[in-house]
């Protein structure tokens, strides 16, 4: 192969046209064109620029407004670049494009070219996740942790025979709470306000309270208003 050189023409037709990129020239073969090529698009470039995504194997070309990039290749079928589309994945040639995505339970699968696109629900409890539900109807009122909590729990009580407070934590070092219940009793020792709250995993955050107010007729109580945050 002989010396390469690297050269820039300008064709001259009253404003002049010029032409970049580099040219290897060989006795053999002639000239090869090489030109920018990447993995990603250029975040902006100039308009009629030739680029290699070398991530999709696809030509683009920089169109005349300088707006966005389009596949110098037809692989669209004449689709409109300008045009909204839903996709799998987001292409350059279809700057309008949004990408299809999973949420919250939701799981999108794609099973690559001729294959399928397989939307699902994930399935949203297991006995083993309701068993550790960190919620209020599970862990109130001196219940406490059972079934798919770490062994070892912990409950503290308050003076018997009015107990003014119940506490459960994940361990004897009482640094982590699960739940709680608090008392507040009348001069007669009937309960005139019960509060529970239950916790997080780290022990701190209080995920839910709830209050209930209580009335009585002598010490028979008539109704509580609950109070839930």
């Amino acid at each position: 192969m002989s010396a390469l050189h690297v050269v820039q023409v300008i064709i001259d037709d009253s404003s002049n046209k010029t032409i970049t990129g580099i040219w290897e020239f060989d006795r053999a073969l002639g000239g090869v064109l090489i030109i920018a090529s990447g993995s990603s698009l250029p975040v902006s470039g100039t308009a009629g620029e030739i680029f290699w995504n070398s991530s999709d194997n696809v030509l683009y070309r920089r169109d005349d407004t300088n707006t966005f990039w389009q596949s110098a290749q037809v692989t669209n079928d004449g689709a409109d670049p300008a045009a909204s589309y839903v996709l799998v994945n987001l292409t350059g040639s279809l700057p309008n494009g949004r990408y299809i995505t999973g949420s919250s339970g939701i799981t999108v699968t794609d099973n690559g070219p001729s294959g399928s696109l397989v939307i699902s629900e994930t399935q949203p409890f297991t006995s083993q996740s309701h068993a550790a539900l960190r919620q209020l109807i599970h862990l109130a009122d001196g219940d406490g942790p059972y079934e798919a909590f770490p062994t070892g729990a912990v409950n503290d009580t308050g003076p018997i025979p009015f107990s003014t407070a119940s506490i459960w934590y994940s361990s004897s070092v009482r640094d982590k709470k699960i739940v709680e219940k608090f008392v507040v009793h009348n001069g007669n020792k009937t309960p005139m306000t019960i509060q529970w709250k239950v916790y997080s995993s780290d022990g701190v955050t209080v995920l839910a309270t709830a209050t209930d107010a209580i009335t009585y007729s002598g010490v028979f109580e008539t109704s509580r208003t609950r109070t839930i945050t």
